[in-house]
């Protein structure tokens, strides 16, 4: 590296120091960037909003479809969730058949909702 040095113009030198000037004031900026980042995350509402499921976050949408939608991300994100909800089905007596056409009807409205956003 020594011969390297000797064999290099001054102005080569130059050039060589600013381009390293250059990458470490790239560095500094990715650096701080990447604080705010990291600050801006661990701020108490983005923490909150980190633990809180993403299908409640948004519960102040007014259309049927959305809650489907995030019960159903519910029930896949919280399977025990889904499965205690099952089991009090039986609970609700002669109402059984209409509650299991019900959600029957809304889970296919679903899956053909979904593979109708799939398809365009």
């Amino acid at each position: 590296m020594s011969t390297e040095r000797k064999s290099m113009s001054s102005a080569e030198r130059e050039v060589r120091i600013e381009l390293v000037r250059a990458r470490a004031a790239l560095e500094r900026r990715r650096l701080l960037r990447g604080a705010e980042r990291l600050a801006q995350a661990a701020s108490p509402a983005e923490l909150v909003r980190g633990i809180i499921p993403p299908g409640l976050q948004s519960l102040g949408s007014s259309r049927p479809s959305d809650w489907i939608a995030h019960a159903v991300s519910l029930g896949r994100r919280y399977p025990m969730l889904l499965s205690g909800l099952t089991s009090l089905i039986p609970m609700l007596g002669r109402r059984k058949r209409l509650l299991r056409l019900g959600a029957g009807l809304l889970l296919s409205w679903q899956i053909a909702r979904k593979a109708g956003k799939g398809g365009n």
